[in-house]
């Protein structure tokens, strides 16, 4: 699948379904770059997953992240990383992986992703001159995006955030500051 500076490739399964009938699921397994996938950079992805479950809770059709089914128990490391621990250690959180980083033999840390499939088109594979239907139905659309995105997160999600003592997701204002952004 195309892609900027990731390698992305399509896979589909034929699953049973509740009613035991089969159906067919489509993927997309995701690596993503040596730079989005370490350090403070990490921070990116586990953004990207915050967004596209935002959207997806209001309708909005966009890729969802697929969990592993297995569970895990993990503790904060050095760095926003996380260290995979014992059920017993202090402090350890059991979660279900949405994603996996692996080091490369060049030692550069990659980070794998399954996500769900959507077909369509890039922008650029669809002919100009864009009809007044596509224009406007895309616009209607980023307005939609832009509509729950700009009501998030709440005033409750801060609150919480805030609470919380394993932030290792976030990325500091210092840090934005630093960045100049």
């Amino acid at each position: 699948l195309p892609s900027y500076d990731d390698k992305n490739w399509y896979f589909f399964a034929y699953c049973p379904d509740p009613g035991e009938k089969i159906i067919k699921r489509e993927f997309v397994v995701k690596v993503h770059n040596g730079v989005d996938s370490s350090g403070i950079s990490r921070g990116v992805l586990a953004a990207q997953e915050r967004v596209m479950a935002q959207l997806g809770a209001h309708g909005i059709e966009c890729p969802r992240i697929i969990k592993s089914k297995l569970a895990m128990y993990t503790v904060p490391g050095p760095d926003g990383t996380v260290n995979i621990v014992s059920a017993d250690t202090p402090g350890a959180q059991r979660e279900f992986c949405t994603r996996v980083t692996f080091l490369a033999t060049n030692q550069v840390a990659h980070t794998l992703r399954v996500l769900t499939y959507l077909p369509g088109k890039l922008l650029v594979d669809i002919p100009l001159p864009h009809s007044d239907v596509f224009v406007r139905q895309s616009g209607v659309f980023v307005g939609r995006i832009c509509s729950v995105l700009n009501k998030w997160p709440t005033p409750q999600e801060i609150t919480l955030v805030s609470q919380r003592a394993d932030l290792q997701d976030c990325i500091s204002i210092r840090h934005l500051e630093q960045q100049g952004m």
